[in-house]
């Protein structure tokens, strides 16, 4: 039994088409051999003019027939093989009758016109006169002939008469070969009509089968380069690597493709800041890797490629090699500039061996993988650059926040200051006012002390001058008591020589008693005015026991007075030193206010950089963020592209005797899912596979996978559907180079195929690692996979098949494992296998197109807020063929 038909029978067209080919291909060689025979046979005859004819026709025909067929020039070269060696053979014969009368026998004669009639005879024989018109033109032509060969050979002067056979037969063996000849003519020219059409089929034909060789070694290669590129750019992300790193493995692992024909020697460069080229990784160079490890703009073939953007290819070491060793073996380059954007970044340097041969092939690829290099480099230095430029803004972001919380922190300071400098201009205010109150009340109090020093002063002047007055009235008295006493003395002598002279003068006695007792009356006044000198004395001296009473009391005042001043000059130098601190902290304030200004002329440049480099930022993020819909476009494509492949509903719908449903869902926009349906003769096909990962690396698997599996089906005869996956782990395995060399390469699919005979409703199911489960009359029954991938796993063995009947109304489920693991729940974990089994079995009885509702509304509220972490797929076929 075969499940799968493929090939098809060549069409009747093309045989004949091959047939008409190879026989135009005998009569050409045949004729080739009627001109050697004619020149043998003249040569031998002695007719030299005829054998030279027959050897220059020869050369000629030879010469042009394939010069013309390799031009493309059909038509002419079809006249020339139809026509051209009839008319010389017989134009030769003339010729040897005119030329040959005396020596005409029957050999010479005969001779041409039976090589000429056996010429004709081989491809009439073949290709049949299948066209009567040719036949009927063919004898209507006859006569006309006959006459004209009749008068070519009565003008030439030829005679048959002197020929040993019969001249009725002569001229019927004439008649017979311009028959012949016309024939030859007619139907070769319908010959080489179908011989032209038919060769320009073939060379259609061919020129298709080319282009689809060309188109599927282009397509191999495409796939065998993207797989290749894919396997570079495996390592990329998932990891923080460096540039380098990424880019020596890069290297390394070009350098080991075996189907790529080049040395294991090479490096790849990058752009410094001048401009020029510096290595960062190289495999198997020497001396090379100490010489080009710094390389200048158009210095070498590497510096020149980057000055001329375009790949250099040199077959061995010529003069544009400058760099150059005693001990450096021939060898060669291809010399790829790394660019994005119009911009090179790098050269990708492979050395090749010497002479070796320039091939588009393996530039292109070359070129698309220095191509995706760059767009990693670009793409890790955007990243480095906006890393670079998030830290420094982190870090002026954080200078900035640490400055504004500094000038805050001033700022608070200051208002603390501030408040502290209100408050005391406030106490300073208050005590300003106290002072100035103070001072009123001591400007008045000195006021009213200097009214009373001055009244004070005037009473001491008034006293002093008093006292002046008591002097020089004390001095006059004393004078006066002097005199008084000088005059008491001269009275008392005078009492005394006035008693001596009593006698003598007592007349003169009373004058003297009259002016006693007016002495009497003057010393009494004068003893009063003594009296009073002495009560003014008294009183002055009270007086000015009062003023010294007043003194004491104004010194104490003054003492008072003074220290009230000391105190207020205290006060006022206290007030001085304030004021002279309130100048200083004016003059801090002053010098913190130019700070904080010219901090804040540093904060407005900061921010004048915050926002220039945020201007930065901005363009950085939207050279991403086109970077980004570039690569989304390219996603979406890919989206196209893949989705493309995948089979129509429509074509499922009209080739499946059953219901079914699709449950298709991407993590991504591309996934590494994909489902599978193709109808071919009795047999329907379909099949449900997780590729390795998801995303664009899940999708270049999933496109390699369904392409593999298209292939398998459509083109090659396979027994069952084991044999069909043992094919398709081959194809992956061959693409991905994964027959164990590396543990680490884990590409490939697991997958559920079935292939049902709609005639006997027999189906075929085999799995790697993906089940099948079967509702039979409300009964679950899950068929188990076998457990290997398709790709490497240590230990192989080869797919198991299995048959099964089934029946109108069973339900058939193919599924990946996307569904089971999605994290959700209350409890948050794994939707688990055995709960999605339990779904299936509740979901089964209800219609078809309803079941893959119920399964992303119970998703739905599985997953919650939380994301989806695989790609999800699931199949339902409800089968209702009947047999």
């Amino acid at each position: 039994m075969k499940i799968f038909s493929f090939g098809t029978q060549k069409s009747n067209t093309e045989s004949e088409a091959r047939k008409i080919v190879l026989t135009n291909k005998i009569s050409i060689i045949f004729s080739v051999i009627m001109f050697l025979l004619s020149f043998i046979i003249y040569y031998k005859l002695n007719l030299a003019v005829s054998a030279a004819l027959f050897l220059f026709a020869l050369a000629i025909f030879l010469f042009f027939v394939p010069f013309l067929n390799k031009a493309g020039l059909y038509k002419i070269t079809s006249f020339l093989v139809s026509v051209f060696i009839p008319v010389a053979i017989v134009s030769a014969s003339i010729i040897t009758k005119i030329y040959g009368k005396d020596n005409i026998d029957i050999v010479t004669y005969v001779a041409p016109r039976i090589i000429l009639l056996s010429t004709v005879a081989v491809p009439l024989i073949i290709i049949n006169f299948r066209n009567y018109f040719y036949f009927y033109f063919a004898i209507f032509t006859y006569f006309i002939a006959f006459v004209g060969f009749s008068i070519i050979h009565k003008l030439s002067g030829a005679s048959v008469q002197g020929a040993v056979i019969n001249p009725a037969t002569l001229y019927i063996v004439d008649v017979s070969s311009l028959f012949a000849f016309l024939a030859l003519i007619v139907s070769f020219i319908n010959f080489q009509k179908n011989n032209i059409e038919y060769e320009e089929l073939l060379e259609n034909k061919t020129k298709e089968a080319e282009e689809a060789r060309k188109k599927l070694e282009e397509s191999t290669e495409q796939i065998r380069g993207q797989a290749a590129i894919s396997e570079i750019l495996k390592n990329v992300s998932g990891k923080e690597r460096n540039i380098k790193e990424f880019l020596q493995d890069a290297l390394d692992k070009i350098l080991n493709l075996q189907w790529l024909d080049i040395m294991p020697k090479g490096a790849v460069f990058l752009t410094d800041e001048n401009g020029d080229l510096e290595m960062v990784a190289q495999k198997n160079l020497g001396q090379e890797a100490i010489r080009c490890k710094h390389v200048k703009k158009g210095e070498c073939l590497c510096g020149k490629t980057l000055t001329e953007k375009k790949t250099l290819y040199a077959g061995s070491i010529n003069k544009d090699h400058e760099i150059r060793f005693d001990d450096i073996k021939e060898h060669g380059h291809y010399h790829l500039p790394m660019m994005a954007d119009g911009k090179v970044l790098g050269i990708l340097n492979i050395y090749l061996k010497h002479n070796h041969e320039k091939k588009e092939s393996e530039i292109k690829f070359l070129e698309d993988v220095a191509r995706t290099l760059a767009s990693v480099v670009n793409r890790k230095k955007i990243q480095s650059e906006v890393l670079k430029a998030k830290k420094e803004l982190e870090e002026k972001n954080n200078a900035v926040r640490k400055y504004i919380n500094q000038i805050q922190q001033q700022a608070q300071e200051r208002e603390t200051l501030n408040q502290m400098l209100l408050a005391q201009k406030k106490n300073l205010e208050q005590t300003n006012s106290e002072m100035q109150q103070y001072a009123k009340e001591l400007e008045k109090q000195a006021k009213e002390q200097e009214a009373l020093n001055q009244r004070l002063f005037a009473q001491k002047m008034e006293v002093e001058q008093r006292n002046m007055e008591v002097q020089k009235y004390a001095k006059q008295l004393e004078k006066q008591a002097k005199e008084q006493e000088a005059l008491n003395q001269q009275l008392f002598a005078q009492k005394m020589e006035v008693e001596q002279r009593n006698a003598e003068v007592q007349e003169y006695a009373k004058q003297l008693e009259e002016k006693a007792k007016e002495q009497e009356t003057l010393n009494q006044k004068l003893f009063a005015q003594k009296m009073e000198v002495e009560q003014r004395n008294y009183e002055v001296e009270l007086y000015s026991k009062q003023l010294e009473e007043k003194a004491k009391e104004q010194e104490a005042l003054n003492q008072q007075l003074f220290a009230q001043k000391l105190e207020v000059e205290q006060r006022n130098a206290e007030i001085e030193q304030y004021l002279k601190q309130i100048e200083e902290q004016r003059k801090e304030q002053d010098k913190l206010n130019q700070k904080l200004f010219a901090q804040s002329l540093e904060v407005d440049q900061k921010r004048f950089e915050i926002e220039l480099y945020a201007k930065e930022i901005e363009k950085l993020k939207e050279k991403a963020e086109s970077a980004l819909d570039h690569l989304n476009d390219s996603i979406n494509y890919s989206k196209y592209i893949q989705s493309s492949l995948l089979p129509s509903i429509q074509y499922i719908k009209e080739n499946l005797p059953g219901e079914f449903f699709i449950y298709y869902k991407p993590k991504e926009v591309i996934g590494g899912d994909f489902y599978y349906f193709r109808k071919t003769g009795d047999y329907i096909v379909f099949a449900v596979a997780d590729c390795t990962g998801h995303g664009v690396p899940g999708a270049l698997i999933t496109m390699l996978g369904m392409s593999f599996l298209d292939d398998i089906v459509r083109l090659e005869l396979v027994n069952n559907t084991g044999e069909a996956l043992n094919q398709l782990r081959k194809r992956v395995k061959e693409t991905f180079y994964s027959y164990g060399e590396s543990l680490e390469n884990k590409n490939g699919l697991d997958i559920a195929l079935c292939a049902v005979n709609t005639k006997t409703n027999i189906m075929q199911y085999s799995g790697a690692f993906n089940s099948l489960i079967i509702m039979k009359n409300g009964e679950m029954n899950e068929y188990k996979a076998t457990r290997n991938p398709i790709g490497y796993y240590p230990v192989e063995k080869d797919f198991e098949t299995t048959e099964i009947k089934l029946e109108k109304n069973d339900i058939i489920y193919l599924f990946t494992d996307g569904y089971a693991d999605q994290i959700g729940g209350e409890k948050n974990r794994k939707f688990s296998k055995r709960q999605f089994k339990s779904l299936l079995e509740e979901i089964h009885q209800y219609p078809i197109e309803k079941q893959s509702i119920f399964m992303e509304k119970i998703m739905q509220k599985w997953m919650g807020n939380n994301v989806q972490v695989d790609d999800i797929t699931v199949m339902g076929i409800k089968w209702l063929n009947e047999v």
